[in-house]
């Protein structure tokens, strides 16, 4: 699953490391968690809504650019 995930999301790794501000870093930690406790709890529904949450945190992160304040 988690190889699968992040072969999907490959395309924004590279844009999203040189503008991951320090304040978004404890967001995306605490996104991830809350995907993997979802996962080993196997609660789908809950996989994919922090799935989904976490897309559009990290859309927002990706729109807003390295230089946006």
């Amino acid at each position: 699953i988690v190889t699968g995930l992040w072969d999907v999301s490959e395309p924004c790794h590279y844009r999203s490391r040189g503008f991951m501000r320090p304040e978004n870093r404890d967001q995306v930690d605490q996104e991830h968690r809350r995907i993997m406790e979802a996962v080993e709890a196997r609660d789908v529904d809950r996989v994919v809504a922090e799935l989904v949450a976490h897309q559009r945190h990290a859309l927002a992160a990706l729109e807003t650019g390295p230089d946006a304040d």
